[in-house]
């Protein structure tokens, strides 16, 4: 069994489109389109149900310089198509690389509009200048838990309406089905769940490929973005945020999808370390959630 991952629509106002970057001693300001994102590495450039944000940004940066040299870019996600996750560079990490010197970006130039976070990066500051550029943190809007899901079975479930007559007798309608999806994850380590672990130097035997301080690497962080509590994720068509469910997490293009977290999840236990003695060197979670399909259908 693989890694798995979820991921979370978000969208992209007009005013959050800009990121200024220097190539080969030039400064360009790159712009994505406003519009619905994954951060899949699907082949959905153009597919309105949710664009992949690393092809898109791909394209920004070779429109911005191509008048000087028209360098070519390419943003990968560690761990995802192909693109090695390890004990230096974890999966969710971000991977920027151009075809001939470095890119830098300038997370502190007043013109750039694009999250910090969303990428990867803290902010406050400019990036390095390198090639592959890598980000500290994982990219916002996913969460790689780094175990397969135990348990992902999809159960069909079908909405019943009862009602009675005025004479007394029952009558039942058949209302549009939906389904459900419980989910399973066994053994995560800890600073894949909780926030505050990441900001601890023994939650990271082996580094797991992690930056001490990366929240965005955290279930609650994911569970937060998609359950509310950040504006970037809700998406202005129907306002409910769509999740993606990839059961192995090098794929693209297959994927389960799109589905809401229910109501009422996630629910979580600390099997290897009693929950009462958090803080933990070894602490290793179980976590259950529970998925349901979209109320408007796949993408």
């Amino acid at each position: 069994m693989t890694d798995s991952r979820l991921l979370s629509r978000f969208s992209l106002g007009a005013g959050e489109t800009d990121i200024r970057c220097t190539w080969n001693g030039f400064t360009r300001t790159a712009s994505v389109s406003a519009s619905n994102y994954y951060f899949s590495k699907d082949a959905d450039i153009f597919d309105t149900a949710g664009v992949d944000f690393c092809r898109s940004l791909e394209s920004a940066f070779e429109t911005a310089f191509a008048g000087d040299g028209a360098p070519a870019f390419d943003v990968e996600i560690h761990g995802v198509d192909g693109l090695a996750a390890d004990a230096t560079n974890g999966a969710g990490r971000i991977s920027i690389t151009v075809d001939s010197s470095t890119i830098q970006l300038l997370w502190n130039d007043g013109a750039t509009t694009l999250p910090a976070n969303l990428l990867g990066w803290p902010g406050g500051a400019s990036s390095a200048a390198a090639s592959p550029l890598v980000s500290p943190w994982c990219h916002d809007f996913g969460w790689y838990p780094a175990q397969f899901a135990s348990d992902d079975r999809q159960l069909p479930v079908s909405d019943r309406e009862t009602q009675f007559t005025d004479g007394g007798y029952p009558q039942t309608a058949e209302l549009p089905g939906h389904v459900r999806m419980p989910m399973k994850w066994e053994k995560i380590p800890a600073v894949r769940v909780r926030p505050e672990a990441a900001s601890l130097a023994a939650y990271l035997p082996g580094n797991y490929g992690l930056t001490l301080g990366d929240i965005n690497c955290s279930w609650f962080t994911f569970w937060d973005r998609v359950a509310g509590g950040n504006p970037l994720n809700v998406s202005p068509d129907e306002g409910i945020r769509r999740v993606r469910y990839y059961r192995d997490v090098t794929d693209v293009d297959t994927y389960t999808g799109s589905w809401v977290i229910a109501e009422g999840s996630p629910l979580w236990s600390s099997p290897l370390d009693p929950p009462s003695f958090p803080e933990q060197a070894g602490e290793a979670w179980t976590l259950f959630a529970t998925l349901r399909s979209h109320p408007l259908g796949l993408d």
